[in-house]
């Protein structure tokens, strides 16, 4: 089975760990308009988007631990902009600059690496994240979400519009599935599938397409969303017709797990079955399951771990709602 995963961040990792036993081939689609740390480098060193995410992936699934080793060597600081800088990102700009081309220098990485994961960028055009909420005007993402805004985001656009990788357009194409993995939705998410020719593309393809559903709200990103919303708002973004079915958590949190998720200003993504009319009106396929990282035995939490799915429980998950979605 050949699956593309799409996404960025903590839940696209996530992701990758619970169904690679599932997939012979797996392409991962990341997204590129990020422009701070260590993306505002890349992009000063030449005409390249934001590649830290891809840089990212290659690194934690290559199986060469040597090669890892020298690859994940950082210069010590000097309070310059390359501190605490890994070696793996100067080494592939300095080849993607003498080549030309980021998508060479990072298939060279992962032959370095020995990742078997194919690493694409969903677009290989320089661009932004431009978000309009409370304001009148819109704003950079990377300024817009660190404000506290009282207002839920109006829109979310990329200047300039940019077209997708045609490697991302034929992944997506030959793929038995595709899985667009839980995440920042506006950070993560919704910057991976806007490049121009990806929603068409999966409003076309035979392979299923899966939407996971995060677990809680991002302060800032979905302070009042429910389950429902967050696939509403993917799946109103790729066109009506591109997603076949949705996974969502159906286990709730403890009066001690919630009082954990507001002490970093975040709640659970909650599901009602009501809102299973909202995904029937999307011609979208509701598949809930209990998905969330178990309670620990000593009954101890902690935010990120709530936040997290559980690696058998998601590929399972996975392997129920792409049966459903058939």
């Amino acid at each position: 089975m050949h699956m593309v995963i799409m996404g960025a961040g903590r839940g696209l990792i996530n992701t990758i760990r619970a169904v690679k036993p599932l997939a012979k081939r797996i392409t991962v689609v990341v997204s590129s308009s990020n422009d701070t740390g260590i993306d505002a480098l890349i992009r000063r060193m030449g005409p390249f988007p934001g590649a830290a995410v891809a840089l990212q992936i290659i690194q934690l699934f290559g199986t060469d631990a040597s090669a890892g080793r020298l690859m994940q060597l950082v210069f010590p600081p000097f309070g310059t902009p390359y501190d605490n800088v890994p070696f793996a990102v100067f080494d592939t700009m300095a080849h993607a600059l003498t080549s030309g081309s980021l998508s060479d220098a990072l298939q060279r990485l992962r032959n370095i690496l020995h990742c078997e994961l194919d690493v694409l960028l969903a677009t290989e055009q320089v661009h932004d994240v431009l978000v309009r909420g409370d304001g009148i005007q819109s704003e950079r993402s990377s300024l817009y979400f660190n404000r506290v805004h009282t207002s839920a985001v109006q829109t979310l656009t990329l200047d300039p519009p940019v077209v997708a990788n045609p490697a991302v357009i034929q992944a997506l194409k030959t793929a038995d599935a595709v899985l667009i993995a839980p995440g920042a939705l506006y950070r993560d998410v919704l910057p991976t599938i806007l490049p121009d020719g990806i929603g068409e593309t999966l409003r076309s393809i035979r392979g299923r397409v899966l939407c996971i559903a995060g677990l809680t709200t991002v302060p800032g990103h979905t302070d009042a969303f429910r389950a429902v919303d967050y696939v509403a708002r993917i799946a109103r973004t790729v066109g009506r017709g591109a997603i076949d079915v949705a996974l969502i958590n159906t286990q709730g949190y403890s009066a001690e797990e919630l009082a954990v998720l507001r002490s970093v200003t975040t709640t659970p993504l909650r599901y009602e079955p009501a809102d299973r009319e909202v995904l029937d009106a999307l011609g979208v396929v509701f598949v809930g399951r209990a998905v969330r990282t178990a309670t620990r035995t000593d009954g101890s939490a902690d935010a990120a771990s709530l936040a997290s799915h559980d690696e058998r429980e998601l590929r399972m998950g996975c392997m129920m709602a792409l049966k459903e979605g058939v």
